[in-house]
């Protein structure tokens, strides 16, 4: 497998690669999918999601071979950054009942400091909003594969 590159030391855990963001996504540790699933299911993330968690976003996620979780320290609550070595586009996800998941193309690390509305208007071009209903996964994978 081909690490990313990163000035920021790397942790290989499950073959995924865990990286961190000046902003928080997850506490800071090294993640497997099953971490992100527990971290979602303990009382602090509680107050994100409520009774409104949907694990099973992650583990439809992890089956399309995510090779980083990124985690941070403080900004988009109870969501996390899922990279893929097979697109340029990464998946922002917060696995809550309702919710959508925003993959972003182009330099998505600055686009993390906008708001949602922003980038769904100022950066349309580079957004793409996935409502999970029905064909989600199909649809995240689509958007993912544009970029690729």
């Amino acid at each position: 497998m081909t690490v990313p590159s990163t000035d920021e030391p790397l942790c290989d855990f499950d073959g995924v690669f865990v990286k961190h963001l000046p902003f928080e996504f997850l506490p800071k540790g090294a993640w497997k999918t099953s971490d992100v699933i527990e971290y979602y299911a303990r009382g602090d993330a509680q107050h994100v999601l409520g009774d409104r968690e949907d694990k099973q976003r992650i583990i439809s996620l992890s089956t399309l071979d995510p090779i980083t979780y990124w985690v941070g320290d403080s900004g988009w609550r109870g969501y996390i950054v899922i990279e893929f070595q097979w697109s340029r586009s990464i998946v922002l996800e917060c696995p809550v009942k309702a919710n959508a998941a925003y993959i972003l193309a182009g330099d998505w690390r600055s686009l993390l400091h906008e708001s949602k509305g922003r980038l769904l208007t100022d950066y349309s071009h580079d957004t793409t909003k996935v409502v999970h209903k029905g064909d989600g996964l199909m649809r995240v994978r689509q958007a993912l594969e544009r970029n690729s």
